[in-house]
């Protein structure tokens, strides 16, 4: 990330992994599963907005440049929106 000049701490970044795999897991298994690929983008969104509290946390102790903090806080938004996104499709083809 441009704004940051160092790496995110490793509890951030292992939260935006984690919800990285969760989500390619969904995509994986939504042919076959719905169930399961909606359940992963439940834990995906949840570790989501874990990030999100601890880069808000993070920037309040100015333990992160506030202009990383404002850029990581718009890449989870939108990390979220398209997990949202992505479960209301599912939703869609379920019915």
């Amino acid at each position: 990330m441009a704004s940051c000049p160092e790496a995110p701490p490793a509890n951030l970044t292992r939260l935006f992994e984690r919800a990285y795999v969760l989500v390619l897991g969904a995509e994986a298994a939504a042919p076959d599963s719905l169930k399961r690929a909606k359940r992963r983008l439940k834990v995906a969104t949840k570790q989501l907005t874990r990030a999100g509290k601890l880069v808000q946390q993070l920037g309040e102790k100015n333990k992160l440049a506030p202009a990383c903090a404002q850029e990581l806080s718009a890449t989870i938004t939108r990390g979220l929106e398209r997990t949202g996104s992505f479960r209301t499709n599912l939703a869609s083809c379920a019915s």
